[in-house]
């Protein structure tokens, strides 16, 4: 999950690194960076909401147990807690929707 969240992360905070735009082009360096946030925002919302449809509606997890269906919490959990409480909420970040 990490190694797709995090490098739409710099896709969002740098889009000018990643894009050339030909000085004879019609549009503008700025507008095509947007359009680059933009979808690396799309994606990102993407990740989350696949990962909350996997998680929370796990027909056959008894209710009170952790994302692996065990009662104590295992590294998978505390991976998931992390990127979930930190991630969305770095400064430059794209909103989360």
């Amino acid at each position: 999950m990490s190694a797709n969240v995090y490098p739409l992360r710099k896709l969002y905070r740098y889009p000018g690194r990643y894009i050339t735009i030909p000085s004879d082009a019609s549009v503008k360096a700025e507008e095509v960076q947007e359009w680059v946030k933009n979808g690396a925002a799309k994606k990102q919302d993407e990740i989350w909401k696949l990962v909350e449809e996997h998680f929370c509606n796990l027909k056959t997890r008894e209710e009170g147990t952790f994302l692996l269906g065990t009662r104590l919490p295992t590294v998978l959990d505390i991976i998931v807690s992390i990127i979930a409480h930190y991630g969305p909420c770095w400064p430059d970040d794209p909103p989360v929707r």
